[in-house]
């Protein structure tokens, strides 16, 4: 079993996130119960973020569903979510786009864009929400944005950092050094 990382837009483009605590979003809030259609959804959903106007909405939405709210999605009919009827994919499950349904959202996601090839071997056994540190170091840019009831807070931009934990990383041929020194420098790993 795997998870399909959701995604996150802004104005520099599309990156990875993950997140700190709870969930931005949960389908249940709107009436939907998520099956795992593949197995890359093994939570049954993926989400895709988007920034409007520094408040977090849920643009889109990859979904399993089963049972009358299947049947229902299979007929063209529904189940609604802000107004968007979900369009079925070949792979499995289904997906609405163009929601802009606001994430009344506090806590804070990591957001990872810009792949730099860099690898580590197999990631150490430590995961933090999901996310081995190894992960992290393997992208350019790397930030905690932190929100309040949906909107954002603060950006605390973690590439320099970052840097220096793969440049240190890569000298020692470990990342587990490196995955306690990145934990220092954010909030998404000391709230856990």
């Amino acid at each position: 079993m795997s998870q399909v990382p959701d995604t996150f837009e802004d104005d520099e483009g599309e990156s990875l996130v993950f997140n700190q605590t709870g969930r931005p979003f949960s389908p249940e809030s709107v009436g939907l119960v998520p099956v795992e259609p593949n197995t890359a959804l093994s939570r049954g959903f993926w989400c895709g973020f988007r920034l409007r106007e520094r408040a977090l909405v849920l643009g889109s939405l990859w979904i399993g569903l089963k049972g009358s709210q299947q049947a229902l999605a299979r007929s063209g009919k529904g189940p609604l979510i802000a107004g968007r009827l979900p369009i079925a994919k070949p792979r499995g499950g289904f997906r609405y786009d163009d929601l802009m349904l606001p994430c009344p959202f506090s806590g804070s996601l990591l957001i990872v864009r810009g792949w730099n090839g860099v690898q580590f071997g197999r990631p150490g056994p430590m995961f933090f929400g999901g996310v081995p540190v190894a992960t992290v170091l393997t992208y350019d840019f790397v930030a905690e944005y932190s929100f309040t009831d949906g909107v954002l807070a603060e950006v605390n931009d973690l590439s320099s950092v970052v840097a220096d934990l793969r440049r240190f990383a890569v000298a020692e041929g470990s990342h587990r050094e490196a995955d306690r020194r990145f934990r220092e420098h954010t909030r998404f790993f000391q709230a856990r």
